[in-house]
Order: structure tokens, then sequence, then C-alpha cells
């Protein structure tokens, strides 16, 4: 995932274990199972997910620190 600085906040892509989630359950962000539902076994996407199926439009009153 990139912040609207371009710089990546999330990725599985480097990671030894897949991220795995069931569709449905609600334990994602809504854009992300759109999105995977819209995929094909073994595709690979990039997803645009706009803040409405994300987490929601941005506020200078939330601040989340990262820990990279």
């Amino acid at each position: 995932a990139f912040a609207e600085t371009g710089e990546v906040f999330f990725s599985s892509k480097d990671s030894a274990a897949p991220f795995v989630f069931r569709v449905g359950a609600g334990d994602v962000i809504p854009g992300l199972e759109m999105g995977v539902m819209k995929m094909s076994v073994g595709e690979k996407a990039r997803l645009h997910i706009p803040a409405d199926l994300a987490y929601g439009q941005k506020s200078d009153r939330v601040k989340v620190a990262v820990v990279k």
C-alpha cells in the first residue's frame, strides 16, 4: 500500500509468507475484498483503493505512527 507521498507503508511482496484472509469475513478493508473478488487464481494486481473503501477521508485529527 502506498501513502499519498508514494511511500510504501504495507506490502506482502517481500514477505516469506503470503498475506492470507477470508473474503467476506471483514478482516480487511472493503476495497481490497472487492479487488480480490475480481481477480483470477494466480493473477497479480495493483489496486487503487479510494478512501471511502479503505480507511476513510484524510483527517488532521487522527495520526498513526508507523513502525518500520
